[in-house]
């Protein structure tokens, strides 16, 4: 029989979302998702990655559990274009501290009364996608030792830490295309303007970005400016339009090779 990776119980496997499927969803409804990326063909999607061989049903039960608690947050906070008003296209600039420029527009600062459930649903998407063997999701791997303390505090064996594997916030401050990414590994700066970088996992979905750290020595809340998921509750998130955004221009890449190679394509065709 199958055994769960997450709970380690037998059973029969059973899908499981690698993305919250609620925040990976086709706009409007009832409309196919075309994916592209690395100059392959647009193939066509009904809902977004999946794994029917990762957990069974009392691991999807802990992830469904997390996913519901996060998309309620994320939805409530509007850090995702889902939660915002019908006809909405950007947020009110008074949410957000003046930035210096029209890249950085700002941060907003949000309280979180469960820090510690907000860590527990994102490294579950981390776990989720390290684990599985999609090829979509071979980009982000991740040490065995790292995965195992992961599912540790997933699962609450183990106390959440929030300088194990710091996270970080980018929102998407103005409606763009309803598109899904798979994620990605990359480095980034520690802060604006110094030389100090890391490798992160980036993620993203409907209009939020979420940078993970688990390549590197544990980080303080200082290194990152105050931006870091903290105890505390209160939360830094960067805001920065879909215009000026990396999201737009990795999305732009990807579509336009796509499309030099492959010009009559449904999704780029009439």
């Amino acid at each position: 029989m199958p055994v769960c990776a997450l709970t380690g119980d037998v059973g029969p496997f059973v899908k499981a979302h690698l993305i919250p499927s609620a925040l990976s969803s086709p706009s409007p409804k009832g409309h196919p998702l075309y994916q592209v990326g690395n100059g392959s063909r647009p193939t066509k999607r009904w809902t977004s990655w999946y794994d029917d061989s990762l957990v069974t049903a009392s691991g999807e039960k802990i992830l469904a559990d997390l996913d519901d608690w996060l998309i309620r947050f994320l939805r409530r906070e509007r850090l995702v274009w889902s939660g915002w008003e019908r006809g909405e296209r950007r947020l009110p600039q008074t949410l957000f501290d003046a930035g210096p420029d029209e890249y950085w527009r700002g941060v907003r600062i949000l309280e979180c009364e469960e820090p510690e459930t907000l860590g527990r649903a994102v490294l579950s998407i981390i776990w989720r996608t390290c684990a599985s063997k999609l090829r979509d999701m071979a980009e982000v791997k991740i040490k065995n030792s790292v995965a195992r303390r992961i599912r540790s505090m997933v699962l609450g064996k183990t106390p959440y830490e929030f300088d194990y594997i710091p996270i970080t916030f980018i929102q998407i401050t103005t409606k763009g295309q309803i598109h899904n990414h798979t994620p990605i590994r990359m480095r980034r700066p520690l802060q604006e303007g110094k030389p100090q970088s890391a490798e992160i996992l980036r993620y993203y979905f409907d209009g939020l970005v979420i940078h993970a750290f688990p390549y590197k020595k544990r980080f303080s809340p200082q290194e990152f400016g105050g931006l870091m998921l903290n105890a505390s509750g209160k939360i830094g998130v960067i805001g920065v339009s879909y215009e000026t955004s990396f999201q737009r221009e990795i999305l732009d890449d990807a579509v336009t090779l796509s499309m030099v190679r492959y010009p009559n394509a449904k999704p780029f065709r009439g």
